[in-house]
């Protein structure tokens, strides 16, 4: 904890991008999601995840 606390010490601002609106992060998180299903013995290429969990709005 203390390696985290040297790290964020001299840091003024925190910027959170939860919607991609500065970095496009969506195909990352598809690739660590297609390697840690597979690794729990789930088979799914990296187009079926992006097609299925990603740029998805929670409106109707």
């Amino acid at each position: 904890m203390s390696d985290l606390k040297t790290l964020l010490r001299d840091l003024d601002t925190v910027i959170f991008d939860m919607d991609g609106t500065i970095v496009n992060t969506e195909p990352l998180h598809a690739r660590a999601a297609v390697f840690v299903l597979k690794g729990l013995g789930i088979d799914i290429d990296l187009e079926a995840c992006l097609d299925q969990f990603y740029g998805m709005t929670d409106t109707a």
